[in-house]
């Protein structure tokens, strides 16, 4: 709180600021924001920590973390930043040969690359009464998207991953997304970090940085 204060009454956003973010995410789409940021405060150095787990950020000294799903109440502040859509998709060559499923009973005997920490329950819950009997073959568990994403563009089976990895080959026509109707409802991506009375000036100016940058329909929805 000290160190929040003095740097407040200097007007100058400055010091090491930690983020934690998601693997593919942060690959893909963090760079460009994170360059734009530090070109408005250049005294800011950025510490990025990247993995796909579920950070303690206090225990683990994070400022902000980023995160992607659906949020459980905690004592931690959550800022949602944009929403994240889910497709479910295949290769057209994978299509071919085991067919094109119209209905979720269709999926039987499809393989399925699943992503480690995906909630299958959470997953295949839009399938409704007809997810019950819904066996996939599952020859791949991962827990990286892009690898699965790459997978499936490779003929390995169906991939449910987000479109900020899976959106590009979904427009180039690499993959093709099935079962549309039935998709995953949107989640959301949100900027995390703790309470506290005195919010550091740098934590405060990137929260306000990133609030708006992706808008309610990100880049790589709207590029689709």
């Amino acid at each position: 709180e000290m160190e929040s204060a003095l740097t407040n009454l200097h007007q100058q956003v400055s010091g090491v600021l930690t983020i934690s973010a998601p693997m593919s995410f942060a690959a893909k789409h963090l760079g460009k924001l994170l360059v734009d940021f530090q070109r408005q405060y250049p005294e800011v150095k950025i510490d990025l920590k990247l993995t796909d787990r579920k950070v303690d950020i206090v225990e683990e000294g994070i400022d902000i973390a980023l995160r992607i799903g659906q949020l459980k109440s905690s004592a931690l502040i959550a800022k949602r930043l944009t929403s994240i859509r889910i497709a479910i998709c295949a290769s057209p060559d994978y299509l071919k040969k085991k067919g094109t499923p119209q209905t979720p009973r269709e999926l039987y005997g499809h393989t399925y690359l699943k992503y480690s920490y995906a909630d299958n329950a959470m997953l295949f819950a839009q399938f409704g009464k007809e997810g019950h009997d819904i066996k996939l073959r599952n020859t791949i568990n991962c827990n990286n998207g892009d690898l699965l994403v790459d997978a499936a563009i490779c003929g390995g089976g169906i991939a449910i991953q987000p479109t900020f990895i899976a959106g590009e080959a979904l427009s180039s026509g690499k993959l093709q997304e099935i079962l549309s109707a039935y998709a995953p409802a949107p989640v959301g991506l949100y900027a995390v970090y703790a309470h506290r009375k005195f919010l550091a000036s740098k934590v405060r100016s990137f929260i306000d940085f990133i609030s708006d940058y992706y808008g309610e329909v990100p880049y790589w929805d709207r590029n689709e």
